[in-house]
């Protein structure tokens, strides 16, 4: 019996492991995703804190390489993603993008290869650079459903009239959205440049996790103003507090599940330690009750332990001493077996380096408790 305890308590241990696993793998996208947004955010922030006059010359050679760009959009931005190519993420990032509507608050790079949509929005090859100009089209490109990195997942709740934010050596420019179209990935001819506009696009694979298509949201700009700069900070604040929140939650949610092991863990060893619990049933005059009855009972009181496939019951002897003796560590419950009333205590021991259970009253209870040297007395 004691071995098929032992393996329950284990087996037990084995399955909060597991558990545990589980969920680490089920709140991987949130937890590191949230995680990724901080980093980015760190990211984007060191070009804002750039000297002024420093992210001004950047500017200003964008817009000179869109004046003398003459290349069109290549076919898809998406074609080539599984080739893995390694670049200087810092040296390419040149801002962000913000969408309002939906939260979006990512990093944005000049170029698009396998790691910039990996890491957040990328200027598609071939198109103009998002710093504003009649006759550009600057058409930027993100993946969705990605397990670390939410990007351009929810692009598809946008409608028209939507408007969306690039922030480029602290810059901004605001696009509303005029028209939302899906194509075929060879389809480039919505990406093309018109005279005398100034055009931006969103884009991204659709349907969502099989991406057969590319979902575009073309957009004119419009003037950048006051109301925009507060939509702006509001995403930008309300996707601060959504990743912080899912950062405290699954801190919250790991922190109790570790501590649900170590305490199981714990649990498991301590019933290995042995220990006797010796206690005197006294009256209030300090008289001795012999005959009173007591059970063992489970740390709530609810269940009766047995000992040899028999209720543990002991009898307080002619000193009303009573003893419950060679029993596994851990915290039980002592009850009274009298027909007119339940008088109930937690005793036991909660360290392995312990022999004696002792007594654990609650606040009210602590009056019918006396600690002397020859043991505990129960005050009845």
């Amino acid at each position: 019996m004691k071995k098929t305890k032992q393996k329950g308590v284990w087996l037990q241990v084995g399955l909060i492991i597991v558990f545990i696993i589980g969920v680490i793998i089920a709140l991987y996208p949130f937890y590191v995703g949230a995680l990724n947004n901080f980093i980015d955010r760190y990211r984007v922030g060191q070009i804002a804190r750039e000297n002024t006059q420093q992210n001004a010359t950047r500017l200003a050679k964008l817009e000179a390489k869109n004046k003398q760009a003459t290349e069109k959009a290549k076919n898809d931005p998406f074609k080539n993603t599984s080739n893995k190519t390694k670049v200087d993420l810092k040296k390419h990032l040149i801002g962000k993008v913000i969408i309002p509507k939906i939260a979006v608050d990512i990093p944005l790079f000049d170029t698009t290869n396998s790691q910039t949509i990996q890491y957040g929005a990328a200027v598609l090859d071939g198109t103009a650079y998002p710093v504003g100009g009649k006759g550009t089209h600057s058409v930027v490109s993100s993946h969705r459903g990605l397990p670390e990195r939410k990007l351009f997942t929810d692009l598809n709740k946008l409608k028209k009239g939507d408007i969306f934010i690039f922030e480029v050596y602290n810059k901004k420019l605001a696009y509303q959205i005029e028209e939302i179209k899906t194509v075929l990935p060879s389809d480039t001819s919505i990406l093309q440049a018109e005279p005398g506009r100034d055009l931006a696009s969103l884009l991204t694979c659709t349907p969502y996790m099989l991406n057969t298509h590319r979902l575009v949201l073309k957009g004119h700009r419009i003037p950048y103003t006051a109301k925009m700069d507060e939509q702006s900070k509001d995403a930008v604040w309300r996707n601060f507090i959504k990743n912080m929140l899912i950062l405290l939650a699954c801190a919250l949610i790991f922190g109790w599940l570790l501590y649900l092991l170590v305490t199981t863990i714990y649990g498991a060893l301590l019933k290995k330690q042995k220990f006797d619990l010796e206690f005197y049933c006294v009256a209030a005059d300090g008289r001795p009750l012999s005959g009173k009855k007591f059970g063992l009972y489970d740390k709530r009181g609810k269940k009766l332990l047995q000992r040899n496939g028999r209720p543990y019951l002991v009898k307080s002897d002619a000193k009303g001493k009573v003893r419950f003796a060679h029993l596994p560590g851990g915290l039980y419950s002592i009850l009274l077996e009298d027909a007119t009333r339940k008088e109930r205590m937690v005793v036991g021991i909660k360290k392995r380096s312990e022999q004696q259970g002792k007594f654990y009253p609650k606040k009210w209870q602590r009056p019918k408790v006396i600690h002397l040297d020859n043991g505990y007395n129960w005050i009845f």
